[in-house]
């Protein structure tokens, strides 16, 4: 059947539900600002943006569709003859939505809204039983597992359960897998690639007959399966639940009847490991179980970062935050008593668009709270992520121009975060707006009122703020960062205040009359933030009201970036810098590219070249964090816990040697090199050689030609006066340049002259190879170095321990990815 034909049939009614021509007429007001409203038949429910278009697609309490092809200019309904209970938009290939209704009979676009067409399921959705509806394959876009419930209309019947199907071609035909599940989803999810390319794996009840809703005390098994459930394998037999984020799969699983957990971490869906602890942390007599019964994950890129509650009274939880290696196995604090709320959401957020900074609030006095006293809340950043935190220090003047009046011990800004937000999707920052980020808050020792905060606004990436407004406002920006909005959402308003410079002036537009104001609830934008079209949703009458403000017409000229003539064009190169002030975050100096502040223009799309590594830093202190059983005292050093041993490599086939531990580890996306070295501090051991047939004939033959190099090397500087052009640090230059002037060169050729003939004297004695099969079959067998765990450990914890290899973090392009890598596992509820 054709897919536009089906298309006109299911789309739309363009009859609105209601035009709301009395708050906006479309106008063109001062300014040239266009504005339009349209109010909806209910309150929104959530919303899909799509990147690259100017559709925007809404769904509202009472399961209607919306869509606009101009951002949120005009509207129209989707589907009017259908409830519509969920939408999903496939995180892999976001131009594909499915929309889930009551039944059997389910709508979906593959192309951002374009077109859509219907897809048929087995059995009617998930409504009664608890559970994820739909799960999407990370590689192909048409592999889907549906979750759907038979005999469950009539409520309480005898053999009400779930059922699991897979479809290889986007629902077309599904194949039954499995039944009684809490959830199906494809191993190959999240950023997980090692993993079986069918492989799927199923939260699945071990007893599986009768009604499903009363299965309270049935353990639920995790089963994977490679071939599609023909043949499966029981990976625990009892867990609490079981997460993907980015590489990552966690599961929790239950101890000691259930009252603790314990965490284990796989990258490839298959394999999985314990996780450790430091062994300091209030942890049950069975090592590594924690005694406390919620946790938080909450980000995922190279290493994963876990919230551990530790105080669980109601409406006074806080928590400490670990970071791990880079794969998930071992994991120190990295800050303690961070606040959280009564849904698991953590105050913590990471900066979009910069690696390593990150905001978070922490519970000041958690002795008082423990007794039942209010939280009293202060925020610190980290721009080594987590490795160090500090305050984050205040302004001078507030945005009047007056004295901020405080003692220097407690006159710290404090900004609200995480946890107290509306909409999931407001961020402090924009991954296009660089070092740009936006926050209400106040000037003070701890966080007041939400009511009676102030804005503020950074342009160096966290370093130092300046007060932009009076008052909490909802916040958006626009265009990488050269447009911001602000909107009052504590009491109903028709106008919006607006900023084309990062805050250096001010207008207001108003968008309706004074007799038609409203609740702004939510500010939303294209999602790459390269449009200059903003959508307010505002509350009037138990509705949901969509204005429609278009800035473009305020700035008709394009900004221009001339990479041959920097000087004349509107953009600037730009470093974010570490607390010390140097242009290095993560051993290296990153140079971005980002529009002159006063310049009257806009970006539109997204600059080519926005970024640039320049040079890789000498390794200071804050290129490390404390190891594995180790915390920093009162003096900031990472010293081993009292009674506590360190986590010491050892030897075998594959390791040729290692340092004792020193209490300091390299952060995984530094790359600096050379410089203070704080984890090559401790004595360095050589393993036992072991001998492989031809291994010393290698060794010779490996050490002829570097001899040989060596002279032809020494010779050649003599002669030309220098090296050739390798970069080294700035404080290892001189030294190197002594080292090579002086007489002990001369000693060195002579020296070298001579291994030569003893390594060929030697040779003659030696068995040669007698093919280059040999020589390649032994290059082979030559192992990298490596650390593994302690003997007798699991050996599946082998396989996941730390390379300890460098990894630079990579930029997020969606503002999303934070969201989609926040969830609560707890003893009592599913992930």
């Amino acid at each position: 059947m054709d897919k536009n034909k089906v298309s006109k049939r299911i789309l739309t009614n363009s009859k609105p539900g209601f035009t709301a021509s009395s708050l906006s007429s479309r106008s063109q007001r001062p300014g040239n600002i266009i504005s339009s409203a349209f109010m909806f038949t209910d309150r929104i429910e959530n919303y899909i943006y799509f990147s690259d278009t100017d559709r925007v697609i809404v769904r509202t309490m009472d399961g209607k569709i919306w869509i606009s092809e101009n951002d949120g200019y005009n509207w129209k309904e989707l589907f009017p003859n259908h409830k519509i209970i969920s939408m999903h938009q496939n995180p892999y290939f976001q131009q594909r939505v499915y929309f889930i209704t009551e039944g059997i009979n389910h709508f979906i676009t593959t192309d951002k809204g374009a077109n859509f067409d219907k897809m048929n399921v087995p059995l009617n959705s998930l409504t009664n039983i608890q559970g994820t509806t739909i799960n999407f394959h990370n590689s192909d876009p048409d592999y889907l597992i549906y979750v759907g419930e038979r005999n469950c209309q009539r409520g309480f019947t005898s053999d009400c359960h779930s059922e699991a199907f897979y479809s290889k071609n986007n629902g077309r035909i599904w194949i039954p897998i499995s039944t009684y599940v809490r959830s199906c989803f494809w191993g190959r999810g999240g950023g997980i690639k090692d993993a079986h390319h069918d492989s799927i794996l199923c939260e699945q009840h071990q007893e599986q007959l009768g009604n499903q809703l009363t299965l309270f005390d049935s353990s639920v098994q995790l089963v994977s399966s490679e071939n599609y459930f023909h043949e499966k394998r029981i990976l625990f037999d009892n867990i609490i639940g079981v997460t993907i984020f980015g590489r990552y799969m966690v599961a929790a699983v239950p101890k000691g009847g259930g009252m603790n957990l314990r965490l284990f971490v796989s990258m490839d869906g298959n394999n999985f490991a314990p996780v450790s602890f430091p062994a300091n942390f209030g942890l049950s007599p069975e090592v590594n179980t924690l005694y406390y019964k919620a946790f938080t994950i909450m980000e995922s890129v190279d290493s994963l970062w876990i919230h551990v509650t530790t105080n669980v009274q109601r409406g006074s939880e806080y928590g400490t935050i670990f970071t791990s290696n880079s794969n998930g196995t071992y994991y120190v604090d990295s800050l303690k008593n961070v606040n959280r709320n009564e849904m698991g959401i953590v105050d913590f957020e990471k900066m979009q668009g910069i690696e390593g900074i990150s905001i978070a609030n922490t519970v000041t006095n958690p002795g008082q709270v423990n007794r039942g006293d209010h939280k009293k809340l202060s925020t610190h950043i980290t721009v080594d992520a987590g490795a160090h935190w500090h305050k984050i220090e205040a302004p001078k003047r507030d945005s009047n121009g007056d004295l901020y009046i405080c003692p220097p011990d407690t006159c710290f800004l404090n900004l609200h975060c995480y946890s107290e937000r509306q909409n999931p999707h407001d961020l402090f920052s924009l991954s296009s707006a660089v070092g740009l980020m936006v926050g209400v808050g106040n000037v003070g020792g701890h966080l007041t009122d939400h009511r009676d905060g102030n804005m503020f606004l950074t342009r160096d990436a966290g370093k130092t703020w300046i007060e932009i407004a009076k008052g909490a406002h909802l916040w958006e920006f626009a265009d990488q960062g050269s447009l911001l909005i602000l909107a009052d959402n504590k009491q109903p308003t028709n106008s919006i205040k607006y900023t084309t410079n990062e805050g250096l002036t001010w207008a207001t537009y108003e968008f309706t009359t004074k007799d038609n104001r409203m609740i702004i609830e939510d500010i939303i934008t294209q999602p790459d933030g390269t449009s200059q079209k903003y959508v307010l949703f505002g509350l009037k009458g138990g509705k949901t009201v969509a204005i429609h403000i278009d800035f473009s017409p305020l700035r008709p000229n394009k900004c221009v970036l001339d990479l041959d003539h920097p000087n004349d064009d509107d953009f600037e190169l730009w470093s974010p810098e570490n607390t010390r002030g140097e242009k290095c975050l993560f051993g290296h100096e990153s140079v971005y590219h980002r529009r002159i502040r006063d310049h009257d223009c806009y970006i539109g799309e997204k600059l080519v070249q926005p970024k640039e590594i320049v040079r890789d830093c000498t390794c200071t202190e804050e290129d490390y964090e404390c190891d594995y059983n180790y915390v920093r005292d009162s003096s900031n050093n990472c010293t081993l816990v009292h009674g506590l041993l360190p986590l010491v490599p050892t030897c075998d086939n594959s390791i040729d040697f290692y340092y004792i531990p020193s209490g300091y580890r390299k952060v995984a996306a530094s790359t600096c090199r050379g410089g203070l070295e704080l984890d090559k501090l401790g004595e360095k051991i050589m393993c036992p050689s072991i001998k492989r047939p031809g291994d010393a004939w290698t060794v010779f033959f490996i050490s002829a030609i570097l001899s040989v190099g060596l002279v032809f090397g020494i010779l050649y500087y003599r002669k030309h006066a220098g090296f050739g052009r390798i970069y080294l640090p700035d404080s290892v230059q001189q030294v190197r340049s002594n080292i090579l002037s002086s007489s002990v060169t001369t000693k060195l050729a002579k020296i070298a002259v001579t291994i030569p003939t003893a390594i060929i004297g030697t040779m003659s004695r030696i068995t040669l190879p007698r093919l280059l099969s040999d020589i390649t079959d032994m290059i082979k067998t030559t192992l990298l170095p490596s650390y593994f765990t302690h003997s007798g450990e699991n050996e599946n914890a082998r396989t996941f321990l730390d390379e300890q290899t460098d990894i630079l973090l990579q930029d997020h392009n969606s503002d999303e990815c934070l969201i989609d890598n926040v969830a609560e596992l707890d003893g009592f509820n599913n992930i």
